[in-house]
């Protein structure tokens, strides 16, 4: 997202943050910040479930254009 920074909170589970290029596990009571501009996804192996809600948060000064 080119214009507003994410933030993950993690209330339930497991799985992998795929984040830049990078991986990192993430569990509960995790809160992650996912940079604007960054890819990112989550993923979970089978068996894994995972429950988060996430904030973002607007830079009005970017234009998307």
């Amino acid at each position: 997202h080119a214009t507003w920074s994410q933030y993950f909170v993690v209330i339930e589970g497991t799985g992998t943050l795929h984040l830049g290029g990078q991986s990192y596990p993430i569990t509960k009571e995790m809160i992650v910040e996912i940079p604007k501009g960054v890819l990112h996804y989550t993923q979970c192996k089978e068996g894994e479930c995972l429950k988060y809600f996430f904030i973002n948060i607007h830079d009005p000064k970017i234009n998307e254009g």
